[in-house]
Protein backbone atom coordinates (compact mmCIF):
# COMPACT_ATOMS: atom_id res chain seq x y z
CA UNK A 1 0.00 0.00 0.00
CA UNK A 2 2.58 2.43 0.89
CA UNK A 3 5.01 1.49 -1.75
CA UNK A 4 1.85 1.82 -4.23
CA UNK A 5 1.55 5.16 -2.96
CA UNK A 6 5.17 6.54 -3.08
CA UNK A 7 5.15 5.05 -6.53
CA UNK A 8 2.00 7.14 -7.65
CA UNK A 9 3.50 10.20 -6.28
CA UNK A 10 6.55 10.04 -7.83
CA UNK A 11 5.28 9.13 -11.45
CA UNK A 12 3.28 12.59 -10.61
CA UNK A 13 6.11 14.33 -9.78
CA UNK A 14 7.88 12.78 -13.27
CA UNK A 15 5.20 13.80 -15.08
CA UNK A 16 4.80 17.19 -13.85
CA UNK A 17 8.68 17.58 -14.69
CA UNK A 18 7.97 16.09 -18.28
CA UNK A 19 5.04 18.15 -18.58
CA UNK A 20 7.28 21.22 -18.10
CA UNK A 21 9.51 20.49 -20.58
CA UNK A 22 6.86 19.99 -23.41
CA UNK A 23 6.17 23.72 -22.49
CA UNK A 24 9.57 24.79 -22.19
CA UNK A 25 10.30 23.26 -25.94
CA UNK A 26 6.75 24.38 -27.35
CA UNK A 27 7.63 27.74 -26.68
CA UNK A 28 11.21 27.68 -28.00
CA UNK A 29 11.40 27.42 -32.21
CA UNK A 30 14.79 25.94 -33.36
CA UNK A 31 16.86 28.95 -33.26
CA UNK A 32 15.79 30.10 -29.66
CA UNK A 33 16.06 27.01 -27.49
CA UNK A 34 17.15 28.89 -23.65
CA UNK A 35 17.87 24.88 -22.98
CA UNK A 36 20.30 23.96 -24.93
CA UNK A 37 23.65 24.06 -23.99
CA UNK A 38 27.74 23.73 -25.55
CA UNK A 39 29.12 20.79 -24.36
CA UNK A 40 32.80 21.23 -23.08
CA UNK A 41 35.53 19.00 -22.87
CA UNK A 42 34.71 16.60 -19.93
CA UNK A 43 30.84 18.47 -19.47
CA UNK A 44 27.77 16.41 -18.76
CA UNK A 45 25.52 16.67 -21.55
CA UNK A 46 22.29 17.69 -20.83
CA UNK A 47 19.16 15.71 -22.23
CA UNK A 48 15.51 16.68 -23.22
CA UNK A 49 12.34 13.71 -23.22
CA UNK A 50 10.62 13.74 -26.60
CA UNK A 51 8.99 10.42 -26.00
CA UNK A 52 7.70 7.55 -24.12
CA UNK A 53 7.09 3.87 -25.15
CA UNK A 54 7.66 0.36 -24.75
CA UNK A 55 10.90 -1.51 -25.60
CA UNK A 56 11.41 -3.60 -29.52
CA UNK A 57 9.57 -6.94 -29.01
CA UNK A 58 12.54 -8.53 -31.00
CA UNK A 59 15.92 -7.85 -32.54
CA UNK A 60 14.25 -6.98 -35.17
CA UNK A 61 11.56 -4.25 -34.75
CA UNK A 62 11.41 -1.38 -33.24
CA UNK A 63 10.23 0.30 -29.77
CA UNK A 64 6.59 1.50 -29.72
CA UNK A 65 6.83 5.43 -28.96
CA UNK A 66 4.26 8.71 -28.68
CA UNK A 67 4.87 11.67 -27.63
CA UNK A 68 2.95 10.96 -24.81
CA UNK A 69 2.00 7.30 -24.11
CA UNK A 70 1.23 7.31 -20.54
CA UNK A 71 -1.06 8.88 -18.06
CA UNK A 72 0.11 9.37 -14.29
CA UNK A 73 -2.63 7.01 -12.79
CA UNK A 74 -2.18 4.74 -15.17
CA UNK A 75 1.85 4.17 -14.64
CA UNK A 76 1.89 2.22 -11.31
CA UNK A 77 -0.38 -0.66 -13.04
CA UNK A 78 1.82 -0.46 -16.17
CA UNK A 79 4.72 -0.73 -14.10
CA UNK A 80 3.21 -3.44 -11.88
CA UNK A 81 2.84 -5.88 -15.23
CA UNK A 82 6.11 -5.15 -16.91
CA UNK A 83 9.12 -7.46 -15.95
CA UNK A 84 12.12 -6.14 -14.63
CA UNK A 85 15.25 -5.68 -17.09
CA UNK A 86 18.76 -5.86 -16.16
CA UNK A 87 20.05 -4.15 -18.79
CA UNK A 88 18.92 -2.39 -22.22
CA UNK A 89 20.93 -3.11 -24.69
CA UNK A 90 20.93 -2.28 -28.89
CA UNK A 91 21.53 -3.88 -32.15
CA UNK A 92 22.78 -1.17 -34.42
CA UNK A 93 25.19 2.02 -33.45
CA UNK A 94 25.48 4.78 -34.26
CA UNK A 95 22.22 5.39 -35.88
CA UNK A 96 22.38 7.46 -39.08
CA UNK A 97 20.26 10.39 -39.97
CA UNK A 98 20.33 12.60 -42.69
CA UNK A 99 19.62 16.70 -42.39
CA UNK A 100 16.21 17.87 -44.06
CA UNK A 101 14.78 13.90 -43.52
CA UNK A 102 12.36 12.79 -40.77
CA UNK A 103 13.60 10.41 -38.62
CA UNK A 104 10.66 8.08 -36.54
CA UNK A 105 11.81 7.10 -33.69
CA UNK A 106 10.07 3.23 -33.83
CA UNK A 107 13.52 2.71 -36.23
CA UNK A 108 15.18 2.59 -33.05
CA UNK A 109 15.60 -0.56 -31.81
CA UNK A 110 16.25 -1.25 -28.35
CA UNK A 111 15.60 -4.55 -25.66
CA UNK A 112 15.16 -5.41 -22.90
CA UNK A 113 17.37 -8.38 -20.98
CA UNK A 114 16.96 -10.03 -18.04
CA UNK A 115 20.37 -11.25 -16.09
CA UNK A 116 20.28 -14.33 -18.83
CA UNK A 117 20.56 -11.83 -21.45
CA UNK A 118 17.48 -13.06 -22.56
CA UNK A 119 15.23 -10.88 -24.21
CA UNK A 120 12.16 -9.49 -21.90
CA UNK A 121 8.49 -8.63 -23.29
CA UNK A 122 8.87 -5.21 -23.71
CA UNK A 123 8.80 -3.02 -20.93
CA UNK A 124 8.38 0.76 -20.51
CA UNK A 125 10.53 3.54 -21.30
CA UNK A 126 11.79 7.46 -21.97
CA UNK A 127 13.24 8.88 -25.06
CA UNK A 128 15.71 11.56 -24.63
CA UNK A 129 17.76 13.06 -26.84
CA UNK A 130 21.16 15.31 -26.10
CA UNK A 131 20.42 19.04 -26.53
CA UNK A 132 23.03 20.84 -28.25
CA UNK A 133 23.79 24.65 -29.03
CA UNK A 134 23.18 25.24 -32.00
CA UNK A 135 20.47 22.38 -32.09
CA UNK A 136 20.86 19.65 -34.28
CA UNK A 137 17.12 18.70 -34.53
CA UNK A 138 13.84 20.66 -34.13
CA UNK A 139 12.25 20.10 -31.20
CA UNK A 140 8.93 21.71 -31.15
CA UNK A 141 6.38 19.78 -30.06
CA UNK A 142 4.38 20.10 -33.30
CA UNK A 143 7.57 17.85 -34.70
CA UNK A 144 7.29 15.37 -32.29
CA UNK A 145 3.58 14.98 -32.10
CA UNK A 146 4.22 11.78 -34.86
CA UNK A 147 7.39 10.59 -32.94
CA UNK A 148 9.87 11.81 -35.00
CA UNK A 149 12.59 14.27 -35.35
CA UNK A 150 13.78 16.36 -37.84
CA UNK A 151 17.25 17.38 -38.36
CA UNK A 152 18.54 20.54 -39.32
CA UNK A 153 22.04 20.41 -39.21
CA UNK A 154 25.10 18.20 -39.36
CA UNK A 155 26.64 16.89 -35.96
CA UNK A 156 26.83 13.93 -33.55
CA UNK A 157 24.65 13.38 -30.72
CA UNK A 158 23.21 10.77 -28.44
CA UNK A 159 19.44 9.25 -27.59
CA UNK A 160 19.20 8.12 -24.52
CA UNK A 161 16.59 5.25 -23.23
CA UNK A 162 15.96 4.77 -19.68
CA UNK A 163 13.65 2.83 -18.09
CA UNK A 164 10.17 4.68 -17.27
CA UNK A 165 9.64 2.62 -14.00
CA UNK A 166 11.01 2.92 -10.37
CA UNK A 167 11.25 -0.48 -9.51
CA UNK A 168 13.70 -0.74 -12.67
CA UNK A 169 15.32 2.63 -12.46
CA UNK A 170 18.93 2.96 -13.69
CA UNK A 171 18.67 0.88 -16.80
CA UNK A 172 19.49 3.51 -18.93
CA UNK A 173 21.51 3.04 -22.79
CA UNK A 174 22.69 5.85 -24.97
CA UNK A 175 22.81 5.14 -28.92
CA UNK A 176 24.85 7.72 -30.77
CA UNK A 177 23.54 9.51 -33.68
CA UNK A 178 25.47 11.15 -37.15
CA UNK A 179 23.68 13.52 -38.61
CA UNK A 180 24.84 14.52 -42.50
CA UNK A 181 24.15 14.96 -45.86
CA UNK A 182 21.45 12.69 -47.56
Amino acid sequence: MVTEIISKFAFLIVGIALFSLQVDFALAGPDNLDKTVSKEEGEEPYFAGIGEGFTSANAFSGIEVAWRMFSAPDIPTICAKSERPVKLVTRKEPVALYIGEWFPLDHLIVLALDAADRPLPPVPIIIEVEMMDPPLLNLQSNMLADAKVFPLRAGNFLFRIRTACIEASGKTIEIRAEVSKP
